[in-house]
């Protein structure tokens, strides 16, 4: 993220490879140099995609996964998004995407339902851009029940998937929810959930928050929920935002290739002081347990050039030897 002026954007892209399903995806923001007092980076969206575009409503097995990020504030020029794609080769072979959309002036939450028949696999949300010259962000992006209730940790086969913005305004602003089903097989799921607390929190602290899937499971996709005093989101924690929401290994490093355990989400304060803070991170996971693997496929990285912006998209691709039907 290469630009010093406050309020532009830069998107990542991951595709999947030829003979896997996108089913999922994420995003990171990290930094390089010194660190910047007041840093504005923001993730503002994940979502799946056709050539970096939102897909619309009813997109059927789309390949690609984009991230977008962005300066609301000081603009260092110094930031990375990097986008991430979950790509399966035996969970589903066709997907269908439910988009649900907000009123008009509103942060969310929002929720997307799968429809009667089909099964939840993956999903994100968000804004493409800043409305105006708001400093809207992600803030919580998770699969849910079509009220959009957090799911509790063991839960099965939650049938949707919620987004909600945060902003020091919701003028102009309209949040987007994105839930991918598969249409082709039913996916059985659990959700694990892992959660890290943290109180008196200084302007720029990160939260990190690690949940791993069960043994004899696989990761589908993961999401974040964010809590903090004073709250968000508009109000006294206008600040905080999500700068991590990846897939993952048990530590919470960035998996960018094979397959991975468990899903990380990352919280950060911005420039006001928190008397709290808690992250807690979400994970999908497929419970049919597969018979045999092989080794992982490693492909390349995604290399994008835009306007002097250098991007790199990740895949994760994860090869069974059995076509699970669960």
């Amino acid at each position: 993220m290469t630009s010093t002026t406050n309020f532009t954007t830069a998107t990542a892209t991951a595709t999947c490879p030829g003979g896997s399903t996108l089913v999922s995806g994420g995003a990171e923001l990290t930094r390089s140099g010194a660190l910047v007092s007041n840093d504005g980076a923001v993730t503002l969206g994940v979502y799946p995609s056709s050539s970096g575009t939102p897909v619309s409503q009813g997109a059927v097995t789309p390949a690609s996964w984009t991230a977008t990020g962005g300066y609301s504030g000081m603009a260092p020029g110094l930031d990375t998004i990097t986008s991430f794609a979950v790509c399966s080769s035996a969970v589903t072979s066709a997907t269908e995407v439910q988009v649900t959309v907000s009123v008009a002036n509103s942060l969310g939450p929002v929720t997307a339902s799968c429809p009667v028949g089909t099964s939840l696999v993956g999903g994100g949300g968000g804004y493409t851009a800043f409305p105006g010259s708001n400093n809207t962000k992600l803030y919580d992006s998770f699969p849910s029940d079509a009220a959009g209730d957090v799911p509790a940790n063991d839960s099965v086969n939650p049938t949707a998937w919620t987004f909600q913005g945060n902003s020091n305004s919701a003028s102009g602003a309209t949040s987007a929810a994105y839930a991918v089903c598969a249409t082709d097989v039913p996916v059985t799921t659990e959700v694990a959930t892992a959660t890290n607390s943290a109180t008196t929190v200084a302007g720029g602290s990160p939260l990190a928050a690690t949940a791993v899937c069960p043994a004899g499971t696989e990761l589908l996709a993961g999401g974040s929920d964010v809590v903090s005093s004073p709250s968000g989101p508009g109000t006294g924690g206008q600040g905080v935002h999500v700068i991590g929401d990846y897939p993952s290994d048990g530590s919470g490093n960035a998996e960018t290739s094979g397959s991975a355990p468990a899903w990380t989400a990352v919280a950060q304060d911005g420039g006001q002081n928190l008397t709290s803070l808690a992250t807690t991170a979400l994970v999908l996971c497929d419970t049919a347990s597969p018979a045999a693997s092989v080794p992982e496929a490693t492909y390349p990285a995604l290399m994008v050039a835009l306007g002097g912006l250098v991007i790199v998209g990740f895949v994760l691709y994860r090869r069974r030897t059995n076509t699970t039907t669960v």
